[in-house]
């Protein structure tokens, strides 16, 4: 039996002895003052929020500080800045205990985590009786009824969770379980073994619309800094800050980390056939050029005529656009031209997008079109480990692309939420100067795709429409901030 086995079965039988108390505790949780908002506390400032937390000894560590007081060091954690304070309350293992929580609740203004093995509602409604604002649950020791019902028994009661994963397999787990608060523990809690690694790995499989939490391995401003590049939320520490001579001082480094920078939707102009053209829309401020490489449309080239189109676009990455063509001949005309993402707009199925992104330095992108939000989840399903994007055009019943049509933005856009953080969002169909500055706030994408939006005819780009649809892109609040805020508002 490992100690995982061995606290866990603890804790079991700690709410069966519990069950008689049920009603009671319920009553206490009830009658206790409102829990503060966890889930809000973590974004929207500046700076990655810090959890900072009361830890005195752990099964991996020992004894960090064996003497601590708790009300102290939380009360200097929140001077800090910490944006919630997290309280170990088992006692054999970490030295905490429920009188810890209520005395750290009642000293302090920020929400207060109760951290322990929790596998019974009753513990949620002791958790609640005794001040706390939220609770950690634990995926590795739960089944997935267990996790589902202490999700709903949470919110019952009004306490928030920090719903902790190790894995992939986890975080599917914890997502089909309804978790809006998902922590990634660098700890193998089996092992003990901490990988700061694993949080970097998943972090980009994490929906946008969830808070994600770094937890675990986390010992200097460099670490933060690192995590806030994968996209995490907020960070939760406690031995680096347990064994700081001035724990205090330790907490204000770690809660001055700026998060990563949101920035400005990004713009393609795709379907160029004229290098003057291509010229002219770098010009306009393009970060990307598309030539179309599928043959038989309006605005097909082939590898010759693109060359020529994209060594007068100097600046803008390269875009090539396929349909259904075999992965070594795309691959073949994007080593020829350089190209920097390959757009699929055929029936590629995941297999091939996967081969052709192991084929070379560049980045695939996948087109779908969708026509409800249902259509995006299974674009998700297919493609989010395979794709670097995934690109949501217009849908036609025989043309691939290239229609100037929209997909059914109000349909779709409560779907946003499902695209993890590693994979790019582009919006392409029916954009204009006129519309875009729209679908940037209503879809938050990461890039905007416009092609006949800007023409004067098929295959003849203007220089001012251009100009004024990456003016109108740009003039909307950054996607990534609008994103970040989803999960409070959400919580509010």
């Amino acid at each position: 039996m490992t100690i995982l086995d061995s606290i866990v079965a603890a804790r079991r039988l700690r709410a069966r002895e519990l069950a008689p108390r049920r009603a009671a505790l319920r009553a206490a949780a009830e009658a206790a003052p409102p829990a503060r908002p966890f889930a809000s506390a973590l974004t929207g400032g500046a700076c990655i929020s810090l959890i900072a937390e009361v830890k005195r000894r752990s099964p991996s560590a020992g004894w960090i500080r064996r003497d601590a007081d708790a009300v102290a060091i939380a009360s200097a954690y929140e001077a800090a800045g910490a944006a919630a304070i997290s309280v170990l309350t088992e006692e054999e293992h970490f030295g905490g205990s429920l009188a810890d929580l209520e005395a750290v609740r009642a000293a302090v203004s920020v929400p207060v985590l109760r951290k322990d093995f929790i596998v019974d509602p009753v513990q949620l409604w002791e958790a609640r009786a005794a001040g706390a604002d939220a609770a950690l649950l634990i995926v590795r020791v739960l089944d997935d009824a267990e996790l589902a019902d202490l999700i709903a028994a949470a919110r019952d009661c009004s306490l928030g969770t920090l719903v902790e994963i190790h894995g992939a397999g986890e975080l599917e787990r914890a997502l089909r379980a309804g978790a809006e608060v998902i922590g990634i523990n660098a700890r193998d809690l089996g092992t003990l073994s901490t990988d700061v690694g694993v949080a970097l790995a998943l972090a980009g499989r994490v929906p946008a619309g969830r808070v994600l939490v770094g937890e675990s391995g986390i010992r200097s401003v460099e670490d933060v800094e690192r995590l806030a590049d994968a996209g995490v939320d907020a960070v939760l520490v406690g031995e680096t800050l347990m064994r700081a001579e001035d724990s205090g001082a330790a907490a204000r480094a770690l809660a001055g980390v700026a998060r990563r920078a949101p920035s400005a939707v990004e713009v393609k102009i795709c379907g160029l056939c004229r290098p003057e053209d291509a010229r002219a829309a770098v010009d306009a401020g393009a970060d990307y050029v598309g030539v179309v490489l599928a043959p038989g449309g309006p605005r097909s080239q082939t590898v010759g005529s693109a060359r020529a189109i994209f060594e007068a676009a100097a600046g803008a990455r390269r875009v090539g656009v396929f349909v259904d063509a075999p992965v070594e001949e795309a691959a073949s005309a994007a080593r020829a031209l350089g190209l920097a993402v390959l757009q699929l707009h055929g029936s590629e199925p995941p297999e091939q997008v996967a081969a052709l992104a192991a084929a070379g330095p560049w980045q695939v992108w996948k087109a779908v079109r969708p026509r409800r939000r249902e259509d995006v989840a299974a674009a998700v399903d297919a493609y989010g480990g395979a794709a670097a994007a995934l690109l949501l055009d217009g849908w036609h019943p025989t043309r691939p692309g290239g229609t100037g049509s929209a997909f059914p933005w109000d349909e779709v856009a409560p779907a946003r939420g499902l695209v993890p953080r590693g994979v790019r969002l582009v919006v392409a169909g029916g954009l204009s100067a006129d519309n875009v500055a729209v679908a940037v706030g209503r879809l938050a994408p990461d890039v905007v795709d416009v092609s006949s939006g800007v023409e004067l005819r098929p295959g003849v780009k203007s220089a001012e429409r251009m100009r004024a649809f990456v003016a109108a892109a740009r003039s909307v609040v950054p996607a990534n901030a609008a994103r970040r805020g989803a999960a409070a508002a959400q919580e509010a």
